[in-house]
């Protein structure tokens, strides 16, 4: 990205990092329009599946990171190919029953489900696309 698209780019800037209800995560900085993704940049991300077994012997605050951030389905964490150090603002949604957002593609892009506000928290249900459901309640 050359300093044109950066400037360009700022007039999608549409949340940062914050501190919500259900703690650090995602805060409007202005109103988001319903059906759109707020993370464009975040669909050029590819991702690796790993197997809890191929973890075996990593870290346990590593282990923590992984399992905070990256789903998990078909018995497979999805992590990004550039390693951990990069993830991005995307990866604080949080949970919630009553979500504004929506997961597509298995949980690699989010859209709006309604007009969101500037200063309110954006949340999805990791229950549409991680399969620990029991731990999201």
């Amino acid at each position: 990205m050359n300093k044109s698209q950066f400037l360009k780019s700022l007039d999608k800037v549409y949340c940062r990092i914050g501190v919500g209800k259900y703690g650090v995560g995602i805060i409007a900085i202005r109103n988001i329009p319903k059906g759109i993704d707020p993370f464009f940049d975040t669909t050029k991300v590819k991702y690796l599946s790993v197997t809890p077994k191929e973890l075996i012997g990593i870290r346990p605050s590593v282990m923590n990171l992984i399992n905070d951030f990256c789903p998990l389905q078909d018995g497979k964490y999805w992590v990004p190919s550039n390693g951990m150090n990069s993830i991005a603002v995307g990866y604080y949604l949080n949970h919630s029953k009553e979500p504004n957002m929506v997961a597509v593609k298995d949980g690699e892009q989010f859209i709006t489900k309604r007009t969101i506000k500037a200063g309110e928290e954006l949340t999805v249900d990791y229950n549409t696309y991680d399969d620990r459901v029991e731990d999201f309640r």
